[in-house]
C-alpha cells in the first residue's frame, strides 16, 4: 500500500492521500455543507438567502496504516505539507467496481449499476486494490442505470474488479494525527475539507429530479415540495420553541417574563438509515434542491396523530375523515395556524396531503376529496408541517460503503402559513474595475466574489476571484460614501495597481448586485467610486475606495486672485491639450547610479534648458502604461537628458516614450511658450502685494543688553 504522495495535478504540487479508511474503527463522515444568510425579525419571520449553489464537502475517517512502510510515507508526505498547497483524497465511501476489462485509450469505464456513486466530481481516481499502482482520470458523465462513466483516455490498462473513486480536493484541516497501534501499525485521523474552484466540485451523482410537492389536497401550497422519505425510527424526536423575553432583576424569585405574540414552532428530529447508495442520493439531493436552510417544503411527522375510524375515501362523502375522539376536535386547542394540514400515510408509506375545512362530530371535513385508498387499519393520519432544515450541513456516517445513517432536524415556520416568505435574491456580487489613463484609454476587469462565473448580457463574464465588500457608508452629501474592498495577490488583481508607489490613472470601482436565479435582469447598482488607498497585509489586503476620490477635498471656486494661471493645461477644458504637444523620443540610457535620470534621443531640435519641467513622459500602453512627472531637463550634447518624479518600471533602452513640455503657470510663458495668451486665466497684473494693507514698520532695537 501507499500511504501517501506528492504528485503534479494541474500544474501545482499536490499531496495524494492514499490511505485508507479503518471501516470498523470509527464511520468515515461524509458531509456537505451549503452557507445560508438568515436574518430574523421581532415577528419571527425569516428572510433567507443561499450563499452557494454547490456544497463544501467534508470527509471524516480514521485511516489505517497497516504496515511500517505505509506509515512511514503517510508521516514523510505530511513533513512536507506546508498547508497552502491542493490535497487530493479518494471519497472512498463512492467507489464504484468495474466489470469490464479497460485497456489504455479507452474512454468508457463500465460499473455495477447496482452500486453507483451517491456523488461524483469531474476528476477520479483508479486504484489497484492494494493502492500502490493508480492513474487519474476526468470524468465528463455518469450514466447511474447504464451503469458507465464517460472518461478522458485511459493510459493505462486495467483489468475486471478495478475500483475507481471521485476525488476530493480540498486541505487538511485540522492537520492529522497520527496514533500508533502497535509499533508496526498506526491510525492517522483525517479531516479534509472540499476547498476547490467551481469546476473540481463534489456533487450529488445523478441530475435532481423534481421533488413531489404538496398537490391539490392543500390548494394554496399545491406546488410547494414534499418529505416523502420515512425515517427509521430509531428514537425520532419532537419539540416546540417559543419566542420568550425573560430578564432576572435582583434576588426575586420570579423572572421577569413576556411572550411575544408568535405561533409556537414545532420541531422534528429524524434519523434515517439508508441501505444503499440510491437511497442516500435521494436524501441530499432533495436537500440540495431546497438549498439547505434556504428553501422550506412540507414534512409530516410520520407518526399517528389522529386515528381515522374508516376507510378512506369514506362512503358517501369522499371529502370525510371519520377520526377518533380528540382534542384536535376542540378548537381551543387546535388554533394552531398549521393544525388545518395533515396527511394521509399506508403501510407502503404512500403519503397524500391534505387541508382541513372544518371539524364536526362527523370527522374532518377536507378541502379536496382523497383520491387513494387508504384502509382504516393501515393508515396513519400525521400533522404536515412547514418547515425548513435547521442546519446548513448534512452529515453522513458509513458503517461500510453502501450503508450510512444521518439525523436530519426540520423546524416548522409557523409564520409562513399565513404570510408568504419575500422572494429574495440569489445575490451574486460583482465588481467591476476600469482603469482611467491619461490618454483617455481605459483597461476593464470583472470579477466576481460567487462561486463561478457569472455572465451579464451586454456586459461580459465575471469570473471568481477574491474579493469583498463590507457595508457601503453613504451620507447625505456623498463626500464620505466610502467602502472597504477585502481582497489577496493574485496574479491579475488591478488592486496591484496600487503598488509599489500609485496609480498611473484613474482606477474605479463598481459594485454591482445580479440574481442568480434570474441572470437575464438587469444588476442593480450599489456604489460607484475611485481608488483611495491600499493597505497590504501579507496576503490579506484592504483597499479603500471614495464616490469622487478627493474631488470634495477640492477648494471652491477655484478661480482665484493671483497671478498663477487657475487653468491646468492637459485636462478637460483647457486650451491646451496633450494631443497637440506630444513629442516622441527613444530611451537612449538610465542613470547606473541615480534610475530617475534618463537620456532620451530624438527630441526636436535643443529645447532650452526646464523646458520640461513640470511636463510629462509617458510610455507603453494598456496595463503596461506608465506616466512620470519631469522635475528636471537640460540638453547634453545631442541626448535630452530628464529627472523623473520616480523610476520608470520594467522599461529597456530603446523604448518609444513621448515628451510633454512643461508650464510653470506663467501668464509669459503661456503666451510664449504655448502662443496661447487668451487661454491664460489668471491675473498677471495683480501686485505681489495687496496695496490697501499697510506693512507695520518692525520695531528697531536700541543696542545693547537687557538689564
Amino acid at each position: 500500500m501507499l500511504g501517501a504522495t506528492w504528485i503534479t495535478f494541474a500544474g501545482s504540487s499536490t499531496l495524494l492521500l492514499l490511505t485508507e479508511p479503518d471501516w470498523q474503527a470509527a464511520a468515515p463522515k461524509v458531509t456537505p455543507h451549503l452557507p445560508t444568510s438568515i436574518e430574523t425579525s421581532l415577528g419571527a419571520r425569516e428572510s433567507r438567502w443561499p450563499l452557494a449553489r454547490s456544497g463544501r464537502y467534508t470527509l471524516e475517517f480514521t485511516g489505517h496504516a497497516g504496515a511500517i512502510a505505509d506509515g512511514s510515507a503517510l508521516r514523510i508526505a505530511l513533513n512536507r505539507y506546508q498547508g497552502d498547497e491542493a490535497v487530493l483524497c479518494p471519497v472512498w465511501t463512492d467507489a464504484v467496481e468495474t466489470t469490464q476489462a479497460a485497456s489504455a485509450g479507452d474512454t468508457t469505464l463500465h460499473f455495477d449499476v447496482q452500486w453507483p456513486p451517491a456523488r461524483r466530481g469531474a476528476d477520479w481516481i483508479i486504484l489497484d486494490e492494494n493502492t500502490a499502482r493508480f492513474e487519474i482520470i476526468s470524468v465528463s458523465a455518469l450514466d447511474a442505470n447504464a451503469g458507465t462513466l464517460t472518461t478522458s483516455a485511459l493510459a493505462l490498462s486495467w483489468p475486471v474488479g478495478t475500483r475507481a473513486y471521485p476525488l476530493i480536493i480540498g486541505k487538511l484541516d485540522p492537520r492529522p494525527t497520527t496514533t500508533n497501534v502497535t509499533a508496526e501499525r498506526s491510525a492517522p485521523q483525517i479531516t479534509l475539507v472540499e476547498n476547490s474552484d467551481y469546476s473540481h466540485r463534489l456533487f450529488p451523482s445523478e441530475a435532481a429530479a423534481a421533488p413531489a410537492t404538496v398537490g391539490g389536497g392543500v390548494p394554496a401550497f399545491s406546488s410547494v415540495p414534499i418529505w416523502t422519505i420515512p425515517p427509521d425510527f430509531s428514537q425520532p424526536v419532537d419539540r416546540t420553541e417559543a419566542d420568550v423575553w425573560a430578564l432576572q432583576i435582583g434576588f426575586a424569585r420570579q423572572e421577569q417574563r413576556v411572550a411575544y405574540d408568535n405561533p409556537v414552532r414545532r420541531g422534528l428530529d429524524f434519523q434515517f438509515a439508508q441501505t444503499n447508495r440510491r437511497l442516500i442520493a435521494s436524501v441530499e439531493r432533495f436537500w440540495f434542491e431546497r438549498l439547505g436552510q434556504a428553501k422550506a417544503f412540507f414534512v409530516p411527522t410520520f407518526r399517528a396523530d389522529l386515528e381515522p375510524t374508516a376507510d378512506l375515501p369514506a362512503s358517501g362523502d369522499a371529502s370525510l375523515v371519520p377520526i377518533a375522539a380528540s382534542l384536535y376536535s376542540d378548537p381551543d386547542y387546535s388554533n394552531h395556524p398549521g393544525a388545518p394540514y395533515l396527511a394521509l400515510i399506508d403501510n407502503a408509506d404512500v403519503i397524500e396531503a391534505h387541508k382541513v375545512a372544518s371539524v364536526d362530530l362527523a370527522g374532518l371535513h377536507l378541502a379536496s376529496a382523497v383520491s387513494g385508498t387508504f384502509a382504516k387499519a393501515e393508515t396513519r393520519i400525521s400533522h404536515l408541517q412547514l418547515s425548513r432544515f435547521v442546519d446548513d450541513t448534512l452529515s453522513w456516517e458509513y458503517t461500510s460503503p453502501v450503508f450510512a445513517r444521518t439525523t436530519l432536524k426540520f423546524i416548522e415556520r409557523a409564520e409562513e402559513y399565513l404570510f408568504a416568505p419575500p422572494s429574495l435574491k440569489e445575490s451574486v456580487f460583482l465588481y467591476q474595475f476600469a482603469l482611467i489613463l491619461p490618454n483617455g484609454s481605459v483597461q476593464t476587469w470583472r470579477f466576481t466574489s460567487y462561486e463561478q462565473a457569472f455572465t451579464v448580457a451586454g456586459d461580459g463574464a465575471y469570473n471568481p476571484a477574491p474579493f469583498s465588500h463590507d457595508t457601503v457608508k453613504t451620507t447625505g452629501t456623498l463626500e464620505a460614501e466610502d467602502a472597504t474592498i477585502a481582497s489577496a495577490p493574485f496574479d491579475g488583481n488591478p488592486l496591484a495597481l496600487l503598488l509599489p508607489f500609485g496609480l498611473e490613472g484613474r482606477l474605479s470601482l463598481t459594485i454591482l448586485e445580479a440574481d442568480y436565479a434570474n441572470p437575464g435582469a438587469t444588476p442593480d447598482v450599489l456604489y460607484v467610486g475611485d481608488a483611495l488607498s491600499l493597505d497590504p497585509k501579507g496576503r490579506a489586503w484592504q483597499a479603500t475606495f471614495r464616490f469622487g476620490n478627493r474631488l470634495f477635498d477640492q477648494q471652491f471656486p477655484r478661480c482665484q486672485i493671483a497671478k498663477a494661471d487657475n487653468d491646468a493645461i492637459y485636462t478637460p477644458g483647457s486650451t491646451i491639450q496633450l494631443s497637440g504637444w506630444a513629442e516622441a523620443a527613444t530611451l537612449a540610457s538610465i542613470s547606473s547610479t541615480d534610475p530617475t535620470q534618463i537620456d532620451l534621443n530624438g527630441v526636436l531640435d535643443s529645447p532650452p534648458e526646464g523646458h520640461y519641467v513640470g511636463g510629462l513622459l509617458e510610455c507603453g500602453s494598456g496595463t503596461s502604461y506608465q506616466s512620470r512627472g519631469i522635475l528636471h531637463s537640460i540638453t547634453v550634447g545631442s541626448v535630452q537628458r530628464v529627472t523623473l518624479s520616480r523610476p520608470l518600471d520594467g522599461v529597456s533602452v530603446g523604448a518609444a516614450v513621448t515628451l510633454y513640455p512643461g508650464y510653470d503657470q506663467s501668464y509669459t510663458q503661456r503666451r510664449d511658450k504655448f502662443s496661447d495668451a487668451a487661454g491664460f486665466l489668471g491675473f498677471p497684473w495683480v501686485p505681489d502685494e495687496n496695496p490697501s494693507l499697510d506693512a507695520v514698520p518692525a520695531e528697531q532695537s536700541a543696542g545693547g543688553k537687557k538689564g
